[in-house]
C-alpha cells in the first residue's frame, strides 16, 4: 500500500495531466487525512491550484449539506443538471460515503456512473461500507496508513509548531486523534487517565473505581495505542506511539509474554468493536477488566 504523500503525488498528476476517470474513490485507514486529500484534488480539479481553502471561493465544488434522498436530489443530482457555474469543471465530494444509506447509494448510481462532461467524483470512507455498483464505477487511489510524519505534516498545516505537531501526531495515531490531542485538553486528559489505569489494572492493582470515567471508545483506543507500545518494545525494543510513557512500556512488557501481550490486544480491539456499534460502555469495559483481571492477573 502507498503512502500518503505518494498517493496524493500520483493524483494530482493524474489530474494534472487531464488522466483522471470520472470517479475516484480514496481509500486511507484515516479518515480525516483522505478527506484533505480528496479537497486538494478537488481544488487542483475546479480551480488549477491544489489549495484546499479555493473551495470556499468557488461555486464548483459540490459538498452536499447532508445525506439524505431531497439533500441528494436536490443539491447534487439536479444541480448536474445545470451548466456549471463557471462553465468549467466541477467536482462532488462524498466524504465518509460508507454513511449513507444503501437507497441513496442508488440515487446516486446514474450520477456516478454517467457524470456531465467535465465532472468528477471523489469519494472517502470505509470501501465495505459502498454498494459493489459504486465501488465498481470508481477507481480506486490507495493511500495505506499515514506515517507519523504525515499527521504531524498536516497538524502544522493547521497551526500547530512542529514540536507539538510531533508530539500529538505520535500519541495520537490518526489524525482526527492527534488533532483532539492537539486541541483538547479533556481529550489529553483521557490519554493519560486511560493509560494510567491499564497500567495499573496490569501490574496487579483493581482500578474498578475509575473505569466510568475512562470507559468509552477513545478510552479503548487510547489503551490499545499503549499495547501495541508495549508489543514493539517487547519484540523489537521500539517505542513508536506513546513516548513519554516508557517507563511504564518497559515495565508491562518485562511481566507478559509475547502471546499474552497479543491476547490482551485482541480484547481491546474486540471492546473497540463493541463500542464502535453502540455497546454499552460500563459494560464493555466491565467485561474487558473481568477478562483482563482473571486471565492475567490472578492466573499468573
Amino acid at each position: 500500500m502507498t503512502g500518503i504523500k505518494q498517493a496524493e503525488r500520483r493524483l494530482l498528476s493524474a489530474i494534472a495531466e487531464g488522466h483522471i476517470p470520472h470517479a475516484c474513490f480514496i481509500s486511507c485507514a484515516d479518515y480525516d487525512m483522505a478527506e484533505v486529500l480528496c479537497k486538494k484534488a478537488a481544488a487542483l480539479y475546479c480551480t488549477g491550484t491544489a489549495d484546499s481553502s479555493r473551495l470556499a471561493h468557488t461555486a464548483d465544488c459540490i459538498i452536499p449539506s447532508n445525506y439524505k434522498a431531497d439533500t441528494i436530489r436536490t443539491e447534487i443530482i439536479a444541480e448536474l443538471a445545470n451548466s456549471s457555474f463557471s462553465g468549467g469543471r466541477r467536482a462532488v465530494l462524498l466524504i465518509n460515503a460508507h454513511t449513507i444509506q444503501e437507497n441513496v447509494q442508488n440515487l446516486l448510481l446514474k450520477s456516478i456512473e454517467e457524470p456531465p462532461q467535465n465532472t468528477l467524483f471523489l469519494l472517502t470512507g470505509n470501501p465495505a461500507g459502498l454498494l459493489p455498483t459504486i465501488r465498481s464505477r470508481c477507481a480506486t487511489v490507495l493511500c495505506g496508513t499515514p506515517s507519523a510524519e504525515e499527521v504531524a505534516a498536516e497538524l502544522v498545516n493547521m497551526g500547530a509548531d512542529s514540536r507539538e505537531a510531533a508530539l500529538y501526531a505520535a500519541q495520537g495515531v490518526t489524525l482526527s486523534q492527534a488533532k483532539l490531542l492537539w486541541q483538547s485538553e479533556d481529550h489529553g486528559a483521557l490519554r493519560k487517565a486511560s493509560q494510567d489505569v491499564l497500567t495499573e489494572l496490569l501490574s496487579g492493582k483493581l482500578p474498578f473505581d475509575r473505569q466510568q470515567a475512562v470507559a468509552s471508545l477513545d478510552g479503548a483506543r487510547f489503551m490499545l495505542s499503549f499495547m501495541r507500545d508495549v508489543l514493539t518494545f517487547h519484540e523489537q525494543g521500539i517505542i513508536n506511539e506513546n513516548p513519554d510513557r516508557t517507563d511504564d512500556i518497559r515495565t508491562i512488557s518485562s511481566r507478559f509474554t509475547t502471546g499474552r501481550i497479543n491476547g490482551i490486544i485482541e480484547w481491546l480491539a474486540s471492546a473497540m468493536e463493541r463500542l464502535d456499534t453502540n455497546a454499552s460502555a460500563a459494560g464493555t469495559f466491565t467485561r474487558l477488566f473481568t477478562e483482563i483481571t482473571e486471565e492475567f492477573i490472578h492466573n499468573d
